[in-house]
């Protein structure tokens, strides 16, 4: 079987957006693997899972632009957890270095994520005042129990930008 996209690339195609726009589908491929992809499922011989991956995403930034300060990136991230779009928070994560594997996996988790209700955002400070900032707090409630989670965001300087990374 010919695997046409791989998360990486999607992941790649969603952070360096081209001027049109495209659906993001969450395939169960044959094999048992998850499959991101902008072609439909049917044609990687794949069933289209549900979530929160149907959504259509429509450059933030406009195209190659990234959050070049941490408010950005901050509003970015509740932007895109307060609306369920895990397109776009998929655009503010740091992909380089992913392995197919690990990237299919962050965003199974970047998925889970977009499906909770966020309770705060917070940049966490570091002890030393020169240095940056180190991560970010992101503080949801799970579904059905009410009870809070907290999920650690590591911080990523990388061309200019700001860039998460679970």
């Amino acid at each position: 079987m010919r695997r046409l996209a791989t998360t990486a690339t999607v992941a790649c195609l969603l952070a360096w957006a081209t001027p049109s726009a495209g659906q993001v589908h969450r395939c169960l491929m044959p094999d048992g693997t998850l499959a991101y992809t902008d072609r439909s499922c049917s044609a990687l011989d794949g069933i289209k899972q549900p979530g929160s991956m149907g959504g259509t995403y429509s450059p933030r930034l406009h195209y190659g632009r990234c959050a070049a300060t941490l408010p950005d990136l901050v509003y970015e991230l509740t932007s895109a957890i307060d609306n369920g779009d895990v397109n776009r928070l998929a655009a503010t994560y740091h992909w380089p270095g992913l392995s197919g594997s690990s990237a299919n996996a962050a965003m199974d988790r970047l998925d889970a994520m977009v499906s909770r209700p966020l309770l705060d955002l917070r940049v966490v400070d570091e002890p030393d005042p020169v240095a940056p900032p180190a991560s970010l707090r992101v503080e949801q409630l799970l579904p059905g129990s009410g009870a809070p989670l907290t999920t650690t965001l590591v911080l990523h300087r990388h061309l200019g930008c700001w860039w998460v990374r679970l």
